[in-house]
C-alpha cells in the first residue's frame, strides 16, 4: 500500500500520461481529396488519333486540352479488338472468354436489330 504523498502525486501522474498518450493517437484524420477522374471509352479510336499523341489530320481539342493539364496515359487493355464485346468486357467485369458477347454480329443471330439489310452476313 503506498502511504507517502509523493508516491501518490508520482502514480497519478504516470497514470494521467499514459491516458493522454492514448488520446493522442485518436485524432481525426485528415480529409484527402479525392481524385477527380474522367475515364473516356470511345469506340474503333486507335491510339494516334488524337493529337495530343500525334496525329495531325483531324482536330480534337477538348480533348487535347484535357491531356495537357491531366495525366496521360499511354497503355492501355482492351478485352476484345472490336467494339462490343470490349464494352463487354469493361461492364462486367468478366474476362473475354466467360463474357457473353463474342463478336460485333451478335444481333444477326437475334433477328438483325438495329441492322440494316445490306450489313447482315447470310445465315448458313
Amino acid at each position: 500500500m503506498i502511504n507517502k504523498p509523493k508516491q501518490i502525486i508520482r502514480l497519478l501522474t504516470i497514470t494521467i500520461l499514459f491516458i493522454l498518450a492514448g488520446f493522442a493517437g485518436c485524432s481525426q484524420p485528415e480529409h484527402k481529396r479525392k481524385p477527380n477522374i474522367i475515364y473516356i471509352l470511345a469506340d474503333d479510336l486507335g491510339y494516334g488519333e488524337l493529337g495530343s499523341y500525334g496525329q495531325q489530320l483531324i482536330e480534337t481539342p477538348n480533348l487535347d486540352d484535357l491531356a495537357a493539364n491531366g495525366m496521360r496515359f499511354t497503355q492501355h487493355y482492351s478485352g476484345s479488338p472490336v467494339c462490343a464485346p470490349s464494352r463487354c468486357v469493361l461492364l462486367t467485369g468478366q474476362h473475354p472468354g466467360h463474357a457473353y458477347i463474342r463478336s460485333n454480329d451478335e444481333w444477326a443471330a437475334r433477328g438483325g436489330l438495329g441492322l440494316c439489310q445490306s450489313s447482315r452476313r447470310p445465315q448458313p
